[in-house]
């Protein structure tokens, strides 16, 4: 599975909490041990300024095949077009498939 996440609005309140040892390594251990899926890449667009510094914490904690298949991206949307075709993507994302409509996505599920 590939994941994009969009930090469009983020802010610091929401990750002040994950700047500790502790929730940095629950998160890891969340997202290394516990989902049943296989990321062949975590995607990270929009990311505030401070994100650098939240990763920072959280990457000692990573297994080194995960820690190689997370990319920042910031707003570079061309260099998340080198992993992710753009004919897949909204045009949210510099993408061909039109405008993101999560009402639809819903409904297919």
């Amino acid at each position: 599975i590939t994941v994009i996440v969009d930090m469009t609005g983020f802010g610091l309140q929401q990750h002040a909490k994950f700047l500790s040892p502790y929730y940095a390594r629950r998160t890891v251990d969340v997202i290394q041990e516990t989902f049943p899926l296989r990321f062949k890449g975590f995607h990270v667009i929009n990311q505030p300024f401070y994100f650098d510094a939240v990763f920072a914490v959280l990457k000692p904690f990573l297994k080194e095949k995960i820690r190689q298949r997370i990319y920042l991206h910031g707003k570079d949307l061309s260099s998340l077009h080198s992993y992710v075709d753009a004919n897949i993507l909204p045009a949210e994302y510099g993408g061909l498939q039109g405008e993101l409509d999560n009402t639809r996505w819903r409904q297919q599920l």
